[in-house]
């Protein structure tokens, strides 16, 4: 339910002393490095290579895999042709993505675009086609959200303008959430709770919107239930991503799959299982099999099984990887 096939996020590249050049390269001896800070290389933070992504995806697609939503929208790396050519080459259903991510890669028009502009352009992709290839976005987001507030001015007018065009269309919502709600601090870790608070707002179905990232809070369960127990559903969406981020925004509070497996298992026990959903976000070097990572597959070789280990009924895995997928998908 979120993943990056083809990505360039070289905006988020973060260099170190002792780096040059781009920071290190996505070598063998590299590869710990990057684990514990993957930001510091702008050759870890691309990859358009399309081969490589059918071999990635390949995996997947053998462990039963028949559909990936592509969360790359405007501002992100969306590569309409390549995404056809990936998906005709794999097998997999491809569910494209329209709506805009963080300001940092805002296209210079949404600034001086209003709500209503973008609300149609959404709405035009959504319903007719994007740009002249005449795919049609299947799903709005991720929109992004970069602190330090809940919402930066022109990210709250963009995810107006998503908000309605989900109104107008029943289309599935995703929100990347502000990175500064992934402190430990009590007045951002809950910034979730202000998405809502819009969606609501702007007449959108809680039911058809999800929150991306929240495994990055699954240690406050607390806060997980109220937003569930408001009728959205969760994403945990960062297995196989056991990062450090050293020095970053998100400082040491990189999740294990233990701790995500153990929170989705405790909400899974309390009947939420209906509001699940799980990804890998992919969009890193580093997340791919050849270069050391889980790859697309992770979830189902080996999350799959831990979940069952841990109590969760094979109902619910059902309901976690595919009745609830096909409930926020439907249009």
């Amino acid at each position: 339910m979120h993943e990056h096939l083809l990505f360039d996020l070289r905006r988020y590249y973060r260099a170190k002393e002792n780096t040059t050049g781009g920071g290190l390269k996505v070598e063998t001896e590299n590869l710990f490095e990057l684990r514990w800070d993957p930001l510091s290389s702008e050759d870890n933070l691309i990859c358009l290579d399309e081969q490589l992504v059918k071999e990635e995806l390949s995996a997947y697609r053998s462990l039963g895999g028949s559909a990936i939503v592509e969360l790359s929208c405007h501002g992100l790396t969306r590569d309409i042709a390549a995404l056809k050519r990936i998906s005709t080459a794999t097998g997999l259903n491809l569910i494209c993505a329209t709506g805009f991510y963080s300001k940092a890669f805002h296209p210079s028009y949404v600034k001086r675009s209003t709500v209503a502009h973008l609300k149609e352009l959404i709405l035009k992709e959504l319903t007719e086609g994007i740009g002249s290839s005449q795919v049609r976005a299947g799903v709005i987001g991720e929109c992004g959200c970069s602190g330090p507030f809940a919402l930066e001015s022109d990210e709250e007018k963009a995810l107006v303008a998503a908000a309605r065009a989900q109104a107008a269309t029943g289309a599935a919502l995703t929100v990347h959430p502000s990175e500064s709600s992934w402190l430990r601090k009590a007045d951002s870790a809950t910034w979730g709770e202000t998405y809502v608070n819009l969606i609501e707002r702007e007449a959108a179905d809680p039911s058809k919107f999800y929150l991306s990232h929240a495994d990055r809070t699954c240690g406050l369960l607390d806060y997980h239930r109220r937003l569930l127990d408001r009728g959205i559903t969760l994403s945990y969406d960062n297995f196989g991503k056991d990062y450090y981020f050293s020095g970053g925004s998100e400082g040491s509070l990189g999740k294990t799959d233990t701790e995500r497996v153990l929170a989705l298992t405790e909400l899974c026990k309390q009947g939420y299982d209906k509001q699940l959903v799980l990804s890998h976000d992919t969009c890193l070097k580093t997340d791919l099999r050849r270069y050391g990572g889980p790859g697309f597959g992770h979830i189902s070789k080996r999350i799959l099984p831990y979940l069952l280990e841990e109590g969760v009924s094979k109902k619910q895995v059902r309901n976690i990887l595919i009745n609830n997928p096909r409930r926020l998908l439907a249009i």
